[in-house]
């Protein structure tokens, strides 16, 4: 089930990201743990849904004006498999521009995995 975890991810960050932006994975490795990084160009997610967007069937208020799919299903999958695998799961979003009536946003999802 940990294979679905960047399927998921990537999936929702090209879904909901600007046209014509790109999608960047990284990785990176530090003493204790892997991370891996999804970063986006697309809707601000507030900072009030940063932890209710990894519930079941919530959607952030902004994603509608970029995809109508989904269910809100696959936030909520990939948090509990990594939190089963001991690891973290996170979201950060900043405002990088005003796009008609919404702002735009960087937006990264960040996994932090133990190594043990």
């Amino acid at each position: 089930s940990f294979a679905l975890i960047p399927h998921i991810l990537i999936d929702n960050a090209v879904k909901y990201s600007r046209r014509g932006e790109n999608t960047n994975v990284l990785f990176e490795e530090n003493t204790n743990s892997i991370i891996m990084k999804i970063k986006s160009i697309g809707p601000l997610i507030l900072p009030e849904e940063k932890d209710l967007i990894f519930e079941k069937f919530v959607k952030g208020k902004n994603s509608s004006a970029y995809s109508s799919e989904g269910s809100g299903i696959g936030l909520y999958m990939a948090k509990n498999i990594v939190e089963k695998h001991d690891g973290k799961i996170f979201v950060e979003s900043t405002v990088v521009s005003n796009d008609k009536n919404s702002q735009i946003a960087e937006t990264t999802f960040v996994i932090e995995m133990p190594k043990s």
